[in-house]
């Protein structure tokens, strides 16, 4: 235990609510429906295993890398975010092309960027986007479940009649469901131990300008006529 010390911090509230995570997963995989048995997702659950123990313990002695782990972290949960939506509704990133599964990450991408340049904190921004993202997967799967195809723009003029429609049609909770929650979750929980935020105007006013560019370049290639329909994008 002592050489456990040495290198790890334990936080009672964080092991406690890992504990929680760990066990909802556990339960999850043994009595949700599934439809899937393979090689990689029994792979991808242990990694899951692995995640849920790491969550909740803080690494001693790596502080000089916050930053840069904080910057992965908000590079990463974007592309957790587009996984577990296509996962949701038994879409494979394999079978889309590299061109759409950039421009997916780019948009999702841009929400963090916006969100961490509102805030300065990087836990913030993970912890919003994942949520916001994960509400927008299992909503994105029940729509989808229910009429054929997913979640459109207009839909959100039609949020009402959608509402009425769906009345006494049965939407089953499947492990799949559980499944991008959790990741969610533990995403939020190791991004608890990002206290990483920029210091001065200076980074603060650098964060705003960037993320401004990023925003027009998204703008410039999703408002290009040509673009959109030479790669057959809808």
């Amino acid at each position: 235990m002592k050489i456990l010390e040495k290198y790890i911090e334990m936080n009672k509230i964080r092991g406690i609510i890992s504990a929680v995570v760990l066990v909802l997963f556990l339960t999850a995989w043994e009595l949700l429906p599934k439809s899937f048995s393979s090689t990689y997702t029994h792979v991808e659950y242990v990694l899951v295993l692995v995640l849920c123990v790491l969550s909740g313990v803080k690494f001693k002695g790596l502080e000089k890398y916050q930053g840069a782990f904080c910057f992965f972290l908000l590079l990463v949960s974007p592309a957790v975010c587009l996984f577990n939506t296509e996962r949701v509704v038994k879409n494979s990133l394999w079978d889309m092309t590299f061109l759409m599964v950039t421009l997916n990450y780019a948009v999702y991408f841009l929400v963090f960027l916006v969100l961490y340049a509102l805030t300065n904190r990087i836990r913030v921004a993970v912890s919003v986007g994942m949520t916001v993202f994960t509400i927008y997967s299992l909503a994105n799967s029940f729509v989808l479940e229910f009429r054929g195809y997913g979640i459109r723009t207009s839909d959100v003029y039609a949020i009402q009649t959608a509402m009425n429609v769906s009345k006494g049609y049965e939407l089953t909770f499947t492990y799949k469901r559980a499944y991008i929650i959790l990741i969610a979750l533990i995403v939020i929980l190791i991004a608890m131990h990002c206290e990483y935020r920029a210091k001065g105007k200076g980074s603060r006013i650098l964060a705003g300008v960037v993320t401004l560019c990023y925003m027009l370049v998204l703008y410039l290639v999703f408002w290009n006529d040509d673009f959109m329909t030479d790669n057959y994008i809808k």
